[in-house]
């Protein structure tokens, strides 16, 4: 089987490809309506401080932010990686390449840092074989 081929998600995306996304998205922010999510989508593919990737069966969404303002070093912060058929093993295989990509941006750009597992189709180990040694960080948060 050859490898699938990793490409940038574009607008243009949308019309053939988005249908399984705009699912999940509206899953996960139901408060959101099929414009808002999809202008969203649009917004985000364009921009430089976004890696917003997809192969036939996957997307990935990471983006370049500063967790610290008093520290100069970025992380990558990954939005979500989901595959279209979360129980067909080829799709999973899709999505980890994704991860490989987000390796690569961060290399890149000579960042340090990349929080995985925030959305993720992915299971946790094989996260953990594609970019190596995870190390846990607890965030604390109260609702208002």
């Amino acid at each position: 089987m050859l490898a699938p081929t990793v490409r940038r998600f574009s607008p243009a995306d949308l019309s053939d490809k988005a249908g399984w996304i705009m699912e999940r998205l509206l899953v996960r922010y139901p408060r959101k309506s099929d414009v808002t999510l999809a202008n969203w989508l649009r917004v985000l593919a364009n921009r430089n401080d976004c890696l917003f990737i997809r192969t036939d069966h996957a997307v990935a969404l990471a983006e370049v932010v500063v967790l610290d303002l008093m520290d100069d070093h970025p992380v990558i912060f990954e939005r979500f990686v989901w595959c279209e058929n979360r129980q067909n093993i080829h799709h999973i295989d899709e999505a980890v390449q994704l991860y490989e990509e987000f390796h690569r941006w961060a290399c890149t750009m000579s960042i340090e840092k990349i929080i995985v597992n925030k959305s993720s189709d992915v299971p946790k180990e094989r996260i953990k074989e594609c970019l190596g040694r995870l190390s846990p960080e607890e965030n604390l948060f109260a609702r208002v």
